[in-house]
């Protein structure tokens, strides 16, 4: 329930309907319905109704229990390489970027030959020297990971800053190897995954490893 400024979980799912809540959103003898733009379907909006939103809702974001899995990326390791050794990345293809893919499936299937160690910058859009690769220590989706907001608003977090950035140039040589975030970074971040859905059986226990009690005090 607790949220930031502008359109909340509340805005729509409170008791009483919010002034900022959807347009699209109507109530009709306790009915509360959204209207879809695409189609005009009308889909039924449910309310909060179990005392657990009163108890927690000020100090949890609905996403820790509301949500249904989120990633937990650990050990992301990204690595800016200069020359065409591609053949290490043969079962790293996969890639999250299809610049990246495309690059990679060209050049393993020419024996690791690629005439352009260029990709897009994508803040200017220009095209610029050496490839980034990325590979993962640990990727796991079953654990909801958690941490504090500043406002210390227990949130779903994601260890987004847990990098691990290496440079080799062009002759092939290591210029800097597994350089982290300076000391004191905050390595999980607060984040919200689009996995909505009904609270889980076991969301006590995700409260209770956030440090919040069954009485609502941390």
């Amino acid at each position: 329930m607790a949220g930031g400024s502008g359109l909340t979980c509340l805005s729509c799912h409170a008791p009483v309907l919010a002034p900022d809540a959807l347009q699209a959103l109507s109530e009709t003898d306790g009915r509360r319905q959204l209207t879809t733009v695409s189609t005009g379907k009308r889909l039924d909006v449910p309310v909060l109704k179990d005392s657990v939103h009163e108890r927690y809702g000020r100090q949890v974001a609905c996403q820790v229990c509301h949500g249904q899995w989120s990633f937990a990326d650990h050990g992301n390791h990204l690595l800016r390489q200069d020359s065409p050794d591609y053949e290490p990345w043969r079962d790293l293809t996969r890639q999250g970027s299809s610049e990246i893919e495309t690059k990679l499936a060209v050049a393993l299937s020419q024996g690791g030959a690629d005439q352009e160690l260029t990709m897009v910058d994508g803040v200017t859009g220009r095209s610029v020297p050496g490839v980034w690769l990325q590979a993962y220590e640990l990727r796991r989706w079953e654990e909801m990971n958690t941490c504090l907001d500043p406002q210390g608003v227990l949130q779903v977090c994601r260890p987004i800053l847990d990098l691990h950035l290496s440079f080799v140039n062009r002759d092939s040589e290591v210029v800097f190897d597994g350089v982290r975030p300076v000391a004191g970074t905050q390595v999980m971040q607060p984040y919200t995954p689009h996995t909505t859905g009904r609270a889980g059986a076991f969301y006590r226990q995700r409260l209770m490893r956030g440090g919040i009690q069954e009485t609502g005090d941390r």
